[in-house]
């Protein structure tokens, strides 16, 4: 009896040392700073810790800590016993045109997250976008194949996002990505197929192969074919 007493003592240390070398991080996704998104992906990342070496340079100490879960119907989330440490925390919708709340230059919020403490507070902020689609026909289904072919969108910094494929068929492909409003952009291209554009001009490989302009709000659709 008294052993098992014991046992049950150590357990409860055990688990209350536990908790407090941990901390909590609660928050909500939201859509243009006010609808709240259920359903939404959020991850939160801590960076390794760093360290100056004798030389001092600073050099990683440890592993990054990454984890990720879904919102709940309000647009809450919870992220239990994380390792102490500063966190960024991002989200990903439920829709193509809800942009992800750390990408097209929004901040990425950092959290600091103590052990035995709760932060709370923390919003990830989605915004509404437009939806680009490129409808690629392709009679002959070189696609198909499984010839190379990537296709996306490059901002005037130079940064790339990919669209995603959206559609297919046996001759025609469409591949989507949400994108800000009324900004300038240019096609991305890695394909290892001929592209032409909607009057049969060439579409070179490369970010700078085509220029797009995106309308303020709903969506676009951007012809390709494969001849």
């Amino acid at each position: 009896m008294y052993k098992f007493l014991f046992a049950v003592v150590l357990t409860m240390l055990y688990q209350g040392a536990g908790t407090a070398q941990t901390g909590s991080l609660l928050g909500t996704v939201v859509l243009d700073g006010a609808k709240a998104v259920a359903g939404a992906r959020v991850w939160v990342r801590k960076p390794p810790d760093l360290r100056k070496n004798s030389q001092g340079v600073l050099l990683p100490i440890g592993p990054a800590y990454t984890t990720f879960m879904l919102s709940d119907a309000a647009g809450g989330f919870a992220f239990q016993k994380l390792p102490p440490g500063h966190y960024v925390v991002c989200a990903t919708g439920v829709a193509k045109a809800q942009l992800p709340s750390c990408d097209w230059s929004q901040p990425q919020p950092v959290v600091d997250v103590a052990a035995g403490k709760t932060s709370t507070g923390v919003v990830a902020n989605l915004r509404t976008g437009v939806v680009l689609n490129f409808v690629v026909q392709d009679p002959a289904g070189r696609i198909l194949t499984g010839k190379r072919f990537r296709i996306g969108v490059s901002t005037s910094t130079g940064m790339y996002y990919a669209a995603v494929l959206s559609a297919a068929s046996a001759t025609q492909y469409t591949y989507s990505i949400g994108v800000p409003p009324g900004i300038a952009l240019r096609l991305f291209l890695d394909a290892a197929v001929p592209v032409q554009d909607a009057l049969s001009q060439p579409v070179a490989n490369g970010q700078q192969s085509l220029a797009i302009s995106v309308p303020t709000s709903g969506e676009a659709v951007v012809a390709l074919k494969i001849p």
